[in-house]
């Protein structure tokens, strides 16, 4: 995309001011969302068709993979194999070898360690400036980190 059409994209139809210029905004954001799939249908037109060596390659591809499957079920895999992600498995061989590790049991050990002492010095900075309004204001104070800690969870 073209810093043309990013700064395009700020100014959105009916922002600021000039009727004019947002009309050609407007315009320019329509095509810019009809223009690919008007592309593509161009594209399939003018494409010349495929030719015999193609399409013959093509269908060798497909019988392959159906030829590949009719064996597996011969065999008696049946879907495991086709339906996993190789990434997820390497991901879980990882965590396992962290965790022999001991890496996952210390990092989950330093974050609590973490929590306890922010926690410790929120509760001191608190105490110093309690003034004549105490009771309702430290009721207040304790009520908004509620609120911030429970956003804090939402988010994450």
């Amino acid at each position: 995309m073209s810093h043309i059409n990013q700064n395009v994209e700020k100014l959105t139809p009916g922002s600021q001011g000039d009727r004019r210029k947002n009309e050609l905004v407007e315009e320019i954001l329509q095509a810019r969302r009809t223009r690919n799939s008007a592309r593509k249908s161009v594209r399939r037109r003018e494409a010349q068709p495929l030719t015999e060596e193609a399409r013959r390659r093509r269908r060798r591809s497909s019988r392959r993979k159906v030829r590949r499957r009719r064996r597996d079920e011969l065999a008696g895999v049946t879907e495991a194999r086709r339906g996993r992600r190789r990434s997820s498995s390497r991901r879980r061989r990882r965590r396992r070898d962290l965790e022999v590790a001991g890496v996952t049991e210390a990092r989950r050990r330093r974050r609590a360690s973490r929590r306890r002492s922010s926690s410790r010095r929120r509760t001191r900075r608190r105490r110093r400036d309690v003034g004549v309004a105490g009771v309702t204001e430290a009721r207040r104070r304790r009520r908004a980190s509620r609120r911030r800690r429970s956003s804090r969870r939402r988010r994450r």
